[in-house]
């Protein structure tokens, strides 16, 4: 006998343009657009109506100048909020606030493990800025120091190494400097670390150890 039962609606996605996308889930975090300058003054008022926010902030240098600086935004125009539809005060409402990074008027959210990575990475007090969103790139992980565990795309330049760290629906990153002993490919254990280091201090000692 054939079964004629359908399976229940996905009530969790809504048809934008034609394509299923995806309602934002409670307790998940948005991206919430700016008026210029205005990153704080709205993070404090979410916060004051009652909304877990996280603004993340950079030492930013004057140019010219290694020793007057000033906090600003690692994602300008933007903050991030936990969404919850059992506020009745509206994230759009607040002053100051432009829109909620959306698909249609559908917001998204933003995975945990990308807004876990920022937090880790402005937690480290190891120096950090803004960067472009990169689609491709080396994907490696840091195996020691404050940031040890993260995974993010390599990019060097100079004698500097830094980790790039993407907020893929907003398309913006955010690059930490890193020390290059600390970085292996995604994937590669800490016994293959320590057996290159090991490498590089025998062919440092002349090719052997010394007792």
């Amino acid at each position: 006998m054939s079964n004629n039962s359908k399976s229940p609606p996905d009530l969790s996605l809504v048809a934008v343009g034609g394509n299923p996308v995806r309602r934002v889930r409670e307790g998940a975090w948005v991206a919430v657009q700016t008026q210029c300058h205005m990153e704080k003054q709205v993070a404090v008022s979410l916060h004051t109506r009652n909304y877990e926010t996280f603004l993340p902030l950079h030492w930013r240098f004057k140019r010219n100048s290694r020793k007057v600086g000033v906090e600003a935004p690692l994602f300008p125009g933007y903050v991030f909020c936990r969404w919850t539809e059992l506020n009745p005060q509206r994230i759009v409402e607040v002053p100051g606030v432009v829109r909620l990074v959306s698909v249609g008027r559908i917001p998204q959210s933003i995975p945990e493990s990308e807004i876990e990575a920022v937090q880790r990475v402005v937690g480290s007090g190891l120096l950090s800025k803004p960067w472009e969103f990169l689609e491709k790139g080396q994907s490696v992980r840091l195996v020691a120091g404050p940031l040890q565990g993260l995974e993010g795309i390599l990019v060097t330049g100079g004698n500097k190494s830094y980790i790039v760290v993407n907020i893929t629906i907003m398309q913006r990153a955010v690059a930490v400097q890193v020390t290059p002993n600390h970085v292996v490919p995604s994937g590669e254990s800490v016994a293959l670390l320590a057996s290159r280091r090991f490498r590089e201090l025998t062919d440092e000692d002349g090719g052997g150890v010394h007792q």
